[in-house]
């Protein structure tokens, strides 16, 4: 008959296993960088659209 195993050893192989280790940042990172370009394109797009307001409304103005 095998030893009673320790609570503690039991409990190590019912623990998460990180089977790639490195993954989980690296796609974290990856996403906070796809999230920045992201950021980055909204913003130029609500630049122009800005503007293209402000040059209606000076065309319309003018007329």
């Amino acid at each position: 008959m095998r030893p009673k195993m320790e609570r503690r050893q039991r409990a190590k192989q019912f623990m998460p296993f990180d089977a790639l280790k490195g993954f989980k940042e690296a796609l974290a990172k990856k996403e906070q960088e796809f999230l920045r370009e992201i950021l980055k394109e909204e913003t130029s797009i609500n630049e122009i659209s800005d503007k293209r307001d402000y040059i209606e409304k000076r065309e319309k103005g003018s007329t």
